[in-house]
């Protein structure tokens, strides 16, 4: 897709060619197959749908860039094919991208020339070792886990002293819930909701609220965890 000449895209073009890759993937897979990895609505045939969609991204990495520290390490846990690791490593972070379905990950990865990042099967997930990294972002991925205190414990133990998890998540309101019957999508395999998640990960970190995506159309949340001491050394 990029020469190797040429300068990261745009977010507008990045998501244009995105897109298409994820449209090649869906059209070669089975109905429903990518629905856990959000390709049907990142690639949404309503491009409304689609914007609010790509939104999320934009605000994540917009955050990213005021507060994550230069060259930080960060674990983009549940990355799916990888929409937003380009985008981490265009700004100078060193990536890892970990979910149970990495099929076209490296793939994805590869089209756009990116070749400092490195992908991990989610099984692979306890063999990283404690305490490297600066940022794990979860962005519409907590809902789908089965053992939610688990995972949030483990992420805990590969955050640096002072690091934080940023987690996003869909409200399931009534907008949301309509909004989705509206793009086509059943949600049967979200077991919770934002607020659920955020008690969740309420026992373990501190977390503070970074808003509602869209507070016209309450769909996403996102907040920052962190370790209670580590916001008190702050």
């Amino acid at each position: 897709m990029l020469s190797m000449d040429t300068r990261p895209p745009s977010f507008a073009l990045y998501r244009q060619q995105a897109v298409q890759f994820a449209k090649k993937i869906l059209r070669e897979g089975s109905s429903g197959e990518y629905d856990e990895q959000a390709l049907p609505a990142y690639s949404h045939r309503n491009r409304l749908m689609r914007w609010l969609f790509w939104q999320r991204l934009r605000r994540v990495v917009r955050y990213l860039e005021r507060k994550a520290p230069a060259g930080a390490r960060v674990l983009d846990f549940g990355c799916g094919v990888g929409m937003l690791l380009p985008l981490l490593a265009w700004r100078g972070f060193q990536v890892t991208g970990v979910d149970l379905d990495i099929r076209h990950t490296q793939s994805f990865l590869d089209a756009f020339h990116i070749s400092d990042v490195t992908i991990l099967s989610a099984s692979k997930l306890n063999e990283l070792s404690p305490g490297q990294f600066d940022i794990i972002t979860a962005l519409d991925v907590l809902e789908h886990v089965p053992h939610l205190d688990e995972t949030i414990v483990r992420l805990g133990d590969l955050l640096k002293p002072g690091g934080k998890l940023i987690v996003c998540g869909p409200t399931e309101n009534a907008l949301y819930r309509l909004g989705r019957r509206l793009a086509g999508f059943s949600g049967a395999y979200h077991l919770r909701n934002i607020e659920d998640i955020r008690q969740a990960v309420h026992k373990h970190f501190t977390t503070v609220s970074l808003g509602t995506i869209y507070s016209w159309l309450p769909l996403f949340k996102l907040f920052e965890a962190a370790r209670p001491a580590d916001l008190r050394s702050e």
